[in-house]
């Protein structure tokens, strides 16, 4: 059976961090820094769904993936912070929802890496729960 990865908020917070970034930043960028840093916070950004995919749907070494997930994350994160203290996202609206999905996403993210630590730590070591 297919996992829904639809239902993932992690999954649709970064989509929806796509799509702020595509319609609401990118454009509105100077053509200088569309080509220097719009470009790449999109790479970025798509890379990151990618990674997020990967981990949802492979079972085998999720852990390994749940990790290049997260340093997909806190390299899109370095560089929309950078993007903002630079002022190439200027509107505060755009700046303030790419944030909250960054929150979103950074606390989801590190919950899943958590779980996922703990219930490999359980296999690993063949420990059995029983009621």
């Amino acid at each position: 059976m297919s996992k829904n990865i639809e239902n993932s908020g992690i999954y649709v917070d970064a989509r929806n961090m796509y799509k702020e970034l595509y319609s609401n930043a990118f454009y509105k960028m100077s053509k200088t820094d569309r080509i220097l840093i719009g470009d790449r916070m999109l790479t970025m950004n798509e890379r990151l769904i990618a990674d997020i995919s990967m981990a949802y749907h492979i079972t085998e070494d999720k852990q390994k993936y749940i990790e290049i997930a997260i340093a997909q994350f806190e390299s899109l994160k370095e560089i929309l912070r950078l993007a903002s203290e630079l002022s190439i996202i200027s509107d505060s609206k755009t700046k303030l929802r790419i944030f909250e999905f960054i929150g979103r996403i950074d606390e989801g993210i590190y919950k899943w890496h958590t779980c996922a630590n703990f219930s490999h730590y359980i296999n690993s070591n063949k420990i059995i729960y029983s009621l």
